[in-house]
């Protein structure tokens, strides 16, 4: 795949039309209809991982979150991303200990990772 930027995204052709990807991706009737849909889906996918491996924190969650649900507003994902914005924003301007912020944030964005689950293929 060409370089991760948006030139590089645009440039990526999938081998099968667009609204087949979630049929290849599992998606269980929800339609991904963009590689680039599936890339920002996936990546959200990957910050909720890297919260539970404490790589990260609910404030890298968080904007990460309001810069993918503001690209997919126009997509069923988008709200999503978006319902768990307001409660992971009071987490870190909370402050408080980091372990506690990590288990806050991971259960506030539990329902976002069964949905993205259920829609992205399992990696492996």
């Amino acid at each position: 795949m060409p370089q991760n930027d948006r030139a590089g995204i645009a440039r990526f052709k999938s081998p099968l039309p667009a609204r087949h990807l979630s049929k290849t991706l599992g998606g269980g009737g929800r339609w991904v209809d963009t590689v680039s849909e599936k890339l920002l889906l996936e990546n959200a996918l990957n910050a909720l991982d890297r919260l539970f491996d404490g790589h990260c924190g609910a404030t890298d969650v968080w904007a990460l979150f309001v810069a993918t649900s503001q690209a997919l507003r126009d997509t069923p994902h988008g709200p999503a991303l978006a319902e768990p914005l307001a409660d992971l924003e009071a987490v870190w301007r909370a402050g408080g200990l980091a372990d506690a912020q990590r288990d806050r944030a991971l259960w506030i964005t539990d329902p976002v990772r069964r949905y993205l689950a259920k829609l992205l293929p399992p990696l492996g």
